[in-house]
């Protein structure tokens, strides 16, 4: 792996842990009945607002599809977040300092599923096979439309008639990380993987937690152990389909 698509993917995950503390008052406002107080969900959360702002505004004619729009929808969703801020900041505070360790342990079940994916798709970085191509046509075609919807990139003159708002997300994280489609692809299933996990951690953590809540207050490193599992068995463990193909890759 080249030292240039190392700082590519550092960028992505700051963009993400950026945008993810900006909208942490937002989910504690959001979530504040939830053990972690939705923290698990803030970089799901705020990719998803920012993501829907500017497609929202740039589909209605408001914002062009360019780094500018991206940023204003950045600015209207923290603006939101610093609204939340001013109604539970004594609160919110008060909770980071007495959880701060828990927010470490999110933090370290994202950054090292992602890291360890960065360096999976760094194995294998083609796109090819399946619909990779397609996909990468859609992604490409999201980065360098004006308007939406974008154009299709299969049929000259008309806008793309198929679901395209995954590749919008994808492409709003490119823009601002500076990352350029190709790598922005591998990085964008990266981030899927470990958004998938400790968001999985999340609820199953909290689901626990707030059972055991009424049983013992032991309950909460229960909640910590099965969410661990789950972020480990719903994106990787799955239908033990690596540990298939491991065994007749070496067969």
């Amino acid at each position: 792996m080249a030292w240039e698509d190392i700082f590519a993917a550092l960028r992505w995950w700051g963009v993400l842990f950026l945008l993810g503390t900006a909208v942490t008052p937002l989910a504690y406002y959001l979530f504040k009945r939830l053990p972690d107080r939705g923290y698990a969900f803030v970089k799901m959360l705020s990719l998803l607002l920012v993501s829907y702002l500017f497609w929202l505004l740039g589909s209605l004619g408001f914002l062009q599809n360019n780094l500018g729009g991206i940023l204003l929808a950045v600015a209207l969703v923290v603006g939101l977040s610093y609204w939340a801020y001013r109604r539970i900041g004594a609160e919110l505070r008060a909770w980071v300092w007495g959880q701060w360790k828990h927010i470490l342990l999110t933090e370290l079940v994202f950054a090292v599923l992602f890291g360890l994916w960065v360096w999976v798709r760094a194995q294998n970085p083609a796109i090819a096979a399946t619909e990779k191509p397609m996909e990468f046509a859609f992604l490409n075609a999201v980065g360098r439309s004006a308007t939406f919807p974008p154009v299709d990139p299969w049929l000259s003159g008309f806008g793309i008639s198929y679901y395209y708002f995954g590749y919008v997300m994808t492409s709003v994280l490119a823009r601002l990380a500076a990352v350029a489609e190709p790598v922005a692809f591998n990085l964008g299933i990266a981030w899927l993987l470990a958004g998938t996990a400790v968001g999985a951690f999340g609820l199953v953590y909290n689901l626990v937690a707030s059972y055991g809540q009424a049983l013992s207050q032991k309950a909460q490193r229960l909640a910590i152990i099965f969410g661990l599992m789950a972020a480990i068995a719903l994106p990787i463990g799955g239908n033990l389909q690596i540990i298939l193909e491991l065994l007749h890759e070496n067969n």
